[in-house]
Formats: C-alpha cells, structure tokens, sequence
C-alpha cells in the first residue's frame, strides 16, 4: 500500500470517527422533542426521515430508507397517526398511493429540536471559518447525499 492510500485510509477513519461522536452527541438529544410520546428509536428514525423529505414519502420509500419491509412500516407509522404526528395524505400523482406527512405539531417539534442541536454543537463548528464550513457541508453531502 502506498503513502497515499496509507494517508487516505487514516483520513476516512479519522472522518468516520469524528461522524460517529456527532452522531453519538445527537442520538444523546435525540428522544427530547418526542421523549413524552413513548416512541421507540425506529419511530422516531421515521420522523426524521420525513421530516427531511420534503413534501412526504410512500410507505414503500420509508420501508426503503429505514431498510425495514412495507409491513413494519405500517406497524411503525400506525401509532404516530394515532399520536397525530403523522398523517396519510392522497399522492398527488398517483391516486392509488398515499404520502406520509409529519403534522404541523411533529414538524415544529423536530424543527425546535434541530436549533437546539445546532446551538449545541456550535461551539464544535467554532473552528472552522463560513467558507471552510460550508465546504465540509458540500464534502458530506457528497459522500452521503440525503435521501428525499
């Protein structure tokens, strides 16, 4: 193996440990906003998702992104529509299909949450200047593009 590989190797462990600490630091807060819901971690995955898709997303492609059958999906989602976090809207393209959408209770919610974990981590972004963050932001979503 080459200096090079050798070097670019340390770097993808050193980036992969760094995700994992954030990602540990947010998993730490991530119960709050639904903490009084009894949701399980899985329940909550799926408001996040959602959250960032946009405008919903079908059953099949929450089944897709949780990595989960069509089947859990519905055992997941039932109760968040129960808890009205979560509504069944008609697909606008495809009347056969219908769209999960957050309600305007999960989506403040989440949006609260998602400034207190930005005030949070803030000191950790600290170091970096606008540009070099905003370069870190277009490297990651590179590596790991969102799913919407």
């Amino acid at each position: 193996m080459s200096d090079a590989s050798r070097n670019r190797d340390a770097d993808i462990g050193r980036i992969l440990a760094a995700a994992a600490e954030l990602t540990r630091q947010v998993r730490r807060m991530r119960s709050s906003p639904f903490a009084a819901d009894g949701l399980s971690g899985r329940q909550v995955d799926a408001l996040f998702v959602l959250a960032r898709s946009g405008i919903g997303m079908t059953p099949s492609a929450l089944a897709e992104t949780l990595g989960v059958t069509a089947g859990a999906v519905t055992q997941l989602v039932d109760p968040l529509v129960e808890r009205s976090l979560v509504e069944r809207r008609a697909h606008p393209d495809d009347a056969r299909s219908r769209l999960l959408t957050l309600t305007e209770d999960a989506t403040g919610r989440i949006g609260d949450f998602e400034a207190a974990v930005r005030a949070h981590l803030a000191d950790r972004f600290g170091a970096l200047d606008d540009a070099a963050l905003a370069r870190l932001a277009e490297a990651l979503e590179r590596v790991a593009p969102l799913e919407r």
